[in-house]
């Protein structure tokens, strides 16, 4: 399997060159080869089958992305007799799907060659799910958008076990996904600075309004009238702060008052 790289949302470029193989996992019903790839994109994983006819290999490549999480997903074609292919080319073709049922989908893709014959193509889910079956009531064959072409003219391929395939690829996928890292809570910052704060036991002040009352006769103290909430749990004693003009107002801190 050549390697893909994803150079752009929109550009995709094939690199070659002296890489490492693909492990192989586990292999379906003697027609499909499980891999998984640890160097394409963030790990990929891929499933590949072989015919007879025009030695056509087809892969269902799924990966996450090196940047993001959301699955891509691609189709491979490979054959030796595709001489005419040629690297970091485009070609229009399609994937047309029917089942025995005579429903047939057309998918057209935009493959982009690679070298010995591969080319490849990003599809969707919907594209990868027109193709999945449990049995041989699928066939599928490629044709040129442009002429209107099919690359075979005899019957089409059968995806016989496909579903499997592709089932087992997006499990290996999810045991295999890139980890992203927890978010983890900004650190504590120092607080702004300001009065410090009291120290353990110190009430904190309470200020209120309260009006004077005249004092009972021969009593040595004089009377402030306030409201229960300022002197609530007060535990030091009264301040008074006398108005500087005449009136029967003051302020009151917070405080047990004076007997």
């Amino acid at each position: 399997m050549k390697k893909l790289c994803l150079a752009t949302v929109c550009v995709i470029t094939l690199t070659v060159g002296a890489q490492a193989k693909p492990v192989q996992l586990a292999s379906i019903d003697n027609r499909w080869v499980i891999e998984y790839d640890p160097e394409l994109f963030a790990g990929a994983c891929i499933a590949t089958t072989k015919f007879n006819l025009l030695n056509l290999k087809l892969s269902f490549i799924t990966a996450y992305p090196k940047e993001g999480t959301e699955k891509l997903w691609f189709v491979g074609l490979s054959s030796p007799e595709w001489s005419w292919i040629k690297s970091n080319t485009a070609y229009d073709f399609a994937i047309d799907t029917k089942r025995n049922s005579d429903e047939t989908k057309k998918w057209p893709l935009v493959f982009t060659g690679g070298s010995d014959g591969f080319m490849f193509a990003k599809a969707n889910v919907d594209i990868v799910n027109s193709m999945a079956t449990d049995y041989g009531d699928i066939l599928f064959n490629i044709r040129n958008t442009k002429t209107n072409q099919y690359l075979s003219t005899r019957d089409s391929w059968n995806l016989g076990k496909s579903a499997a395939a592709i089932r087992t690829i997006v499990n290996c996928l999810r045991d295999r996904s890139p980890t992203v890292p927890p978010t983890l809570p900004p650190a504590p910052t120092e607080p702004p600075p300001g009065t410090p704060p009291p120290p353990p036991g110190e009430s904190k002040t309470s200020v209120g309004t309260g009006f004077f009352v005249s004092k009972p006769m021969g009593s040595t103290d004089a009377h402030v009238v306030t409201n229960f909430h300022v002197i609530d749990s007060c535990k030091s004693a009264i301040r008074v702060r006398y108005p500087a003009y005449q009136a029967s107002q003051c302020l009151c801190s917070c405080c047990r008052p004076n007997k």
